[in-house]
């Protein structure tokens, strides 16, 4: 049976997260570099096309991306990893958090200081 939640990379949103699932009983997974504090031990090598890292993940009715995905095609790339080692019957909705750093007082800084690696991701999936 598949979470209803899986939070790829718990940094700090899972300050809130957590608490947040659980006040609303809603099943969750989530990973961490190092896997500490109950987390699965993931990351997602942008340059690699190896589904492996993935077999370890559950599945999961939607999936909440919070790490900066910085190659172009990164994005897509994640999702496709991640679907290869699911059953076909699976279909999750994706989420993918944004950086923060990507704003400044004058707004976006995509074009002001040349490209900002965490901008590609966002504006990938517009």
């Amino acid at each position: 049976m598949p979470v209803e939640l899986l939070i790829l990379g718990a940094g700090w949103t899972s300050t809130f997260l957590f608490p947040l699932c659980q006040q609303h009983r809603l099943s969750f997974a989530a990973t961490t570099r190092s896997g500490h504090n109950s987390t699965i031990k993931f990351h997602f090598d942008q340059s690699s096309d190896d589904s492996e890292p993935f077999k370890v993940l559950p599945d999961a009715k939607t999936v909440l991306i919070t790490f900066p995905i910085t190659a172009r095609g990164g994005c897509q790339k994640l999702i496709r990893l991640y679907k290869t080692t699911r059953a076909d019957d699976l279909n999750p909705a994706f989420i993918q958090l944004g950086a923060t750093s990507i704003w400044g007082e004058q707004g976006l800084r995509r074009h002001k200081d040349g490209p900002n690696p965490k901008v590609i991701a966002p504006a990938e999936n517009k």
